[in-house]
Parts: structure tokens; C-alpha cells; sequence
């Protein structure tokens, strides 16, 4: 990434003195979505709460905790261009509006699938789960909407739509999960989720999983 002039560099990495502190915080939003993710469907402003709870301590420019990139003189080290490897993030004043329109399309699917849960029979239960974790997640990837931590915040997607529905996390938040994780978001951030798909077909194949599925537990009622 290269930032304007005078702009702090964050590589997002959380130095050891600070490792106890930050799976504190952790632990605290990991709870919070326990509490919520049943009743409340996820939205954008959610990706930010939960970036400027983890990071606002170790971010070396306050605005760098909970701001998407984006244009806006006030801030102005948010206006920074990101790439993973040779992929880039979307550009950085497209930022907010895509965010916007990510929110409103994952917050339709999580409210159909609420709908239909009991009238689907577990295979499709599976099926439309997987399209809704590998779509909202992957986008979310895509769009790189973070200076940095994107990647964590991408695992408390997975992690919110999981509890959700009662299902058993698969991933990991920090450090970063093993491989083929990498390779998985690599080709996810190139518009590639079929590895994606594949790993979450398989865990969702796991037994405590399979069980869930079966069952007639859905969320709450959702709300608009």
C-alpha cells in the first residue's frame, strides 16, 4: 500500500508486549457476537465496531481503527490504494459505497435464509449456508475495506454467521488459521470462492455440524 505523505504505516501486526491485551479485547467481541448474532443480522457498521474494538490501541493514527479507506479530507490517510500480493483491494473512494451495497445484499440473503430454514431439508440448509458465508465474506475480501486487519475481521464474518445458526466455529481469528487458508483467500480475493466453498463443505460435513443442520433451532424472527 503506499500512503500519502506523512501518513503512518500500520502493517497490522500486533507486537508480543501487546498479545495478552489484544486476545483480551478479542474475547470481549467474540462474546459480543455470541450475544448478538442469533437476533441481529450482521451489517456493515458491525465490521467497523468490531475493527475499532480491536485495533484502537494499536492503530499508530486513531482513524485507522473502525474507518473504511475512502475519500474525505478529514481524514486523509484514509485515501490509500491496497493489494494482497498482486490483487487489489477496490479503489479506495468506492470504498464506503460498495460497503453499503455489501451490507444491504448480505443482510437480504441472512433474512431469506432465516425465512426458509425450516422449510429447507438439511442438504439445502448446507448448501444455501455455504452461498452466503462464501459470497459475504469473499466480497468483504474483495473489497479490502481496511487499511489493515481486514483478514480478522473477515473471521468474525465467518464466526457471526456460524453462531448464527448454531454451528461450530471453523476458523480461528488470530493468528491467522494454517493452509490451506491462505491459498483459500487468495483465489477468494481474485473472484475465485470455489476453494472456499470446498473447505466449507467439508466442515460443515464434520458430525457436530451435520447435527445442527438437522435440527429445527433457527434464529430469531429477523429484523429489517
Amino acid at each position: 500500500m503506499s500512503h500519502p505523505t506523512s501518513c503512518p504505516e500500520w502493517d497490522g501486526k500486533i507486537p508480543q508486549r501487546h498479545l495478552r491485551d489484544f486476545y483480551r479485547v478479542m474475547s470481549e467481541v467474540t462474546t459480543l457476537i455470541e450475544t448478538d448474532a442469533r437476533s441481529v443480522p450482521v451489517s456493515e457498521a458491525q465490521t467497523r465496531k468490531w475493527h475499532s474494538v480491536l485495533f484502537s490501541t494499536l492503530v499508530p493514527l486513531s482513524y485507522y481503527a473502525g474507518n473504511w479507506r475512502c475519500d474525505d479530507s478529514a481524514k486523509p490517510c484514509l485515501g490509500v490504494n491496497v493489494e494482497v500480493g498482486t490483487v487489489k483491494g477496490s479503489h479506495f473512494p468506492n470504498v464506503p459505497a460498495e460497503m453499503k451495497n455489501w451490507g444491504s445484499k448480505i443482510g437480504k440473503m441472512i433474512i431469506e435464509l432465516d425465512l426458509r430454514w425450516a422449510l429447507l431439508a438439511p442438504p439445502q440448509r448446507t448448501m444455501v449456508l455455504i452461498t452466503v458465508i462464501s459470497e459475504s465474506v469473499g466480497l468483504f475480501i474483495q473489497i479490502h475495506p481496511f487499511i489493515n486487519g481486514n483478514g480478522r475481521i473477515s473471521r468474525l464474518l465467518w464466526f457471526n454467521f456460524l453462531r448464527r445458526y448454531n454451528l461450530p466455529p471453523h476458523a480461528r481469528v488470530h493468528p491467522r488459521p494454517p493452509p490451506p487458508y491462505n491459498d483459500i483467500m487468495r483465489a477468494a480475493m481474485a473472484g475465485d470462492l470455489r476453494p472456499f466453498q470446498l473447505y466449507l463443505l467439508r466442515a460443515l460435513a464434520e458430525p457436530k455440524a451435520r447435527n445442527q443442520l438437522s435440527s429445527n433451532v433457527a434464529p430469531s424472527t429477523p429484523q429489517p
